[in-house]
């Protein structure tokens, strides 16, 4: 069998997963996103259409059961239950959990769209890692075959949240320090970030030119969350560079250091994607040096296909 070759390779270090994230949502590709944490560790994210719809890490966490007993859609009883006769019939254990009538399918549609979200979040915790991006889907025989997708706004958001201390996001604005700032976010892209109170009040804050440092002071909020949200707002293409004295506007032009992945070191190797179902094989199983250049295909959305056996 052909060995599947990757669309864009590159590492975290130079493209934040953010970045990562939101190059495949515009361009809507569908495939397999594979994050080598090491040689060992290996992560897989799969995409519908830009959005993801399934993560498998390597550490098994965040799973439906526990996120439904944790909405109360579910006792740990019932979970006991559902898992044995899943087991006994081969069943996923969504579906064993709605046969025996302990849940329903809306409840389950939920906790996969929960889990999609904190594994994915979980993954901007990596600040450097090999990556590549390949058309054939490598989840396709892990878990049902039409999970819900995910907004990847909505992640983005979460996981500079959770994962990014300020002194990681202070180096990641450094470059907007004295540049007037300005965000002209339509109220339906700022529900798709879900952004909590104090970082809604950023944006809001934003409405007006101002400079990072000026932000700081008129925001009211602490410089993480300042900073978080300008990283978030800078990475996706919704914050503007206002000119400066003699210089003229280029809306977008930081945007697209993000939408087009930078090519991978020369010495950097790209991941290879799993050859067997084993849990650990969520990655490359080995590695060959990546192109010289990044590169994505300008097609839309392309067809999913089965991972290789």
């Amino acid at each position: 069998m052909t060995e599947p070759q990757a669309l864009a390779t590159g590492d975290l270090r130079d493209t934040p997963l953010g970045g990562l994230l939101y190059s495949i949502h515009t361009r809507r590709l569908t495939g397999s996103l594979v994050i080598a944490e090491t040689a060992e560790r290996r992560h897989c994210v799969a995409f519908q259409d830009g959005s993801p719809n399934k993560a498998r890490l390597v550490d098994p966490i965040d799973l439906v059961g526990e996120i439904l007993i944790e909405a109360s859609c579910l006792t740990p009883e019932q979970l006991t239950e559902s898992l044995e006769y899943s087991q006994q019939l081969g069943l996923f254990f969504g579906e064993s959990a709605m046969m025996l009538g302990h849940t329903d399918s809306e409840a389950i549609n939920q906790a996969l769209i929960v889990q999609t979200a904190r594994r994915v979040a979980r993954l901007f915790a990596l600040y450097e890692g090999a990556y590549g991006f390949y058309q054939e889907d490598f989840l396709a025989s892990f878990g049902g075959d039409d999970n819900p997708v995910v907004d990847p706004l909505a992640i983005i958001a979460a996981g500079v949240r959770s994962s990014y201390d300020d002194a990681r996001l202070t180096l990641l604005v450094k470059g907007l320090q004295d540049r007037p700032l300005i965000a002209s976010v339509p109220p339906e892209t700022i529900a798709r970030f879900r952004f909590e109170q104090p970082e809604a009040g950023v944006v809001t804050a934003l409405a007006q030119a101002q400079t990072l440092q000026d932000l700081l002071r008129t925001a009211g909020q602490p410089p993480q969350i300042v900073h978080a949200v300008v990283h978030c707002l800078h990475m996706t293409g919704l914050l503007v560079h206002e000119p400066g004295q003699g210089e003229t506007a280029a809306p977008q032009q930081h945007a697209q250091q993000y939408q087009t992945p930078p090519a991978a070191r020369p010495s950097q190797q790209s991941p290879r994607p799993p050859t067997s179902r084993r849990p650990s094989q969520c990655g490359p199983a080995s590695s060959t040096p990546t192109s010289a250049r990044a590169t994505w295909p300008r097609s839309g959305p392309r067809s999913r296909a089965s991972s290789p056996a």
